[in-house]
């Protein structure tokens, strides 16, 4: 007579179980996980002078994220957009700036984005240099930041040279302070007027199909491909 269903699933889940627990209970598997728990007790009670050696680490995990790997290793190697370049300007001065920007217009691109804000006047001969550049490169997207006070209330603060660009967007970034940016703000709207980020003017400047239809998604909050 055969065995009723239920009891064949029941007769083969006790058979692997005790397969995959026997070995919870050998020695080995007793001492390697105690041996586990006391490192992770002395890692954290002993003061050890070198534990700034996890600190790398510590710093990587800490903005790890799955969606990183999906977008830099799933997509393939041919993902990235070779029509973007990207010219770090590190400690630039005023005066370094006015010759990179100047340097890149040469080279006649649809759009040129400085990703740098102006507080102030520093130097005059070297402020009046990225003036001049300012003043001829109508292709320009330069930044704007927003501040925001604790009523959710948007006020626009200009740089110095504000007068000069005839293109803007805000260069504020979304969601963490730190770390990786994985979203971005297409648009904010304050006193009833819309204003545009960065990345969005620059598209807008670069190819104006692509920007209607980033219009047309009217979404507050873009993942960054």
């Amino acid at each position: 007579m055969k065995k009723p269903f239920h009891h064949l699933i029941a007769h083969h889940i006790r058979k692997y179980h005790r397969h995959f627990t026997k070995y919870l209970y050998e020695k080995d598997t007793i001492f390697a996980t105690a041996w586990v728990f006391i490192f992770i007790i002395m890692v954290n009670i002993l003061p050890l002078p070198n534990m700034h050696f996890f600190d790398p680490m510590k710093l990587a995990l800490k903005d790890f994220d799955f969606n990183d790997i999906a977008y830099s290793k799933l997509k393939g190697p041919d993902s990235l957009d070779k029509r973007v370049v990207i010219i770090n300007i590190g400690h630039a001065e005023r005066d370094g700036l006015s010759y990179l920007i100047e340097k890149t217009a040469s080279m006649h691109p649809k759009a040129i984005g400085l990703d740098a804000y102006f507080e102030g006047p520093k130097d005059h001969y070297k402020d009046s240099l990225l003036k001049a550049v300012f003043e001829k490169t109508n292709n320009l997207v330069a930044i704007t930041r927003i501040e925001w006070d604790h009523h959710g209330e948007g006020t626009f603060l200009k740089d110095f040279y504000d007068s000069l660009h005839s293109l803007t967007g805000f260069g504020n970034l979304t969601g963490e302070e730190g770390g990786t940016m994985r979203y971005f703000s297409p648009y904010e709207k304050i006193a009833d007027s819309v204003h545009y980020s960065f990345p969005a003017m620059l598209v807008k400047q670069f190819s104006p199909e692509a920007f209607g239809k980033l219009k047309k998604r009217h979404d507050h909050n873009e993942i960054i491909n």
